[in-house]
C-alpha cells in the first residue's frame, strides 16, 4: 500500500485545497470527465496539439490570450510551461513524444493545468508538493482519465548465460504521482459526484483504477459512517471501548487509530475522523446514533453512528 500510495497525505491537502479556494459549487462544474480527445494519429503533430490544448482549455474554462506550443529536440523534460504577463502562455514539449498521442495528451493535460492554477493562484510553497498539487488537479477537474491511459507496460525478453529465458517489466508513466495514486482520484472522484469515468483504453490503466477504486470504497466503508461494513463497526466499537483510561477524570485525552482517533476532555468523549471527500477533520461527540455532519469545507453531508 505505501509503495503504490506514497504521496496520498499530500494528494488529500491538495484535493482539499482545491474545495477552498475553488468552492464546492464551482467544482460540482468539472463533475464530467473531459470529451474523449485522442485524435487521428496521421494528423500533423501540431495541428493535434492545438486540438488538445483547446479541448482542454475549453474542458477547464480557461480564458486566455494564447497558448503556443512547440516541439523542441532534447528538452531536460518531458515538458514544460511558460508565461508572460500579457496572459500568453508557451508549452514546450520534447520531440521524443512528437508522434505519439496517448503521450502528447497526458502531458499537455498537466501543463495546461499549470495555467489554470497559476490563474486561480492556487499553490504550495514547494515545487515538488505543487507538481503533486497539478496532477491531483487535473484528475480531479476530468483529465484523468487521458493522463493514466498513458501508462504502458514493457516487456524484455532475453536470453541469459545458461540458454534460459529472462522476462523483465518496466512501467513507464507520465507526472509525479504513481499510476495508483491517479487512480485513487478518479474513484474519488466518481464517488464524490456519482459519475463514472469515461472508459479507458488500456486495459493495464483499467485495472489499476479498479484496485484503486476499492481503496476508495473501503474508505466510504469505515467508521463512523453508517455505510461502514458490520466489521468495521465491531472494531470501532471496540476501539472506542479501549481507547480511553477507565479512571480518567479530569483534562484532555487523546487515541489515534487508523482512520480515526477519540478525544476525551472532562467528562465528554469526541471522534475525530476525517471527511470522504475532502479529508478536513471533523469532530463528533460519541455515542450518538443517525448524525449527520457536514463537512465545513466541501459541504459533503455523511450520515455517521459514533
Amino acid at each position: 500500500m505505501a509503495e503504490q500510495y506514497p504521496n496520498l497525505p499530500k494528494i488529500k491537502q491538495s484535493i482539499k485545497l482545491l474545495y477552498e479556494r475553488l468552492t464546492p459549487e464551482n467544482i460540482l462544474k468539472y463533475s464530467h470527465d473531459i470529451s474523449f480527445i485522442y485524435t487521428n494519429k496521421t494528423v500533423d503533430p501540431v495541428l493535434e496539439v492545438k486540438y488538445i490544448v483547446n479541448e482542454i482549455i475549453n474542458h477547464l474554462g480557461i480564458i486566455v490570450d494564447s497558448v503556443s506550443v512547440n516541439f523542441v529536440p532534447n528538452l531536460n523534460v518531458p515538458a514544460q510551461v511558460t508565461s508572460s504577463y500579457s496572459n500568453k502562455f508557451a508549452i514546450k514539449i520534447n520531440s521524443s513524444h512528437k508522434f505519439k498521442t496517448e503521450n502528447l495528451t497526458a502531458l499537455l493535460a498537466h501543463e495546461v493545468m499549470h495555467i489554470f492554477l497559476n490563474k486561480k493562484g492556487l499553490n504550495f510553497k514547494d515545487t515538488i508538493s505543487n507538481e503533486i498539487l497539478t496532477d491531483t488537479a487535473a484528475c480531479y477537474l476530468g483529465l484523468g482519465v487521458p493522463i493514466l491511459d498513458a501508462m504502458k507496460l514493457e516487456i524484455d525478453v532475453r536470453k541469459n548465460f545458461t540458454g534460459g529465458t529472462v522476462r523483465t517489466e518496466k512501467t513507464s508513466f507520465y507526472g509525479y504521482l504513481k499510476p495508483w495514486e491517479y487512480g485513487y482520484i478518479i474513484a474519488k472522484r466518481l464517488f464524490a459526484f456519482n459519475h463514472h469515468p469515461n472508459s479507458f483504453k488500456n486495459k493495464l490503466s483499467e485495472d489499476i483504477y479498479n484496485e484503486a477504486f476499492d481503496v476508495v470504497k473501503r474508505e466510504y466503508s469505515s467508521s463512523p459512517l453508517n455505510t461502514s461494513s458490520i466489521s468495521s463497526k465491531i472494531i470501532y466499537s471496540i476501539n472506542r471501548y479501549n481507547a480511553l483510561p477507565l479512571n480518567f477524570i479530569a483534562g484532555i485525552c487523546k487515541n489515534q487509530f487508523t482512520r480515526y482517533s477519540f478525544q476525551k476532555e472532562f467528562d465528554r468523549t469526541y471522534i475525530i475522523f476525517e471527511c470522504v471527500v475532502c479529508s478536513q477533520r471533523l469532530r463528533l461527540p460519541a455515542y450518538k446514533s443517525n448524525i449527520i455532519a457536514t463537512c465545513p469545507v466541501c459541504k459533503n453531508k455523511m450520515a455517521c453512528n459514533t
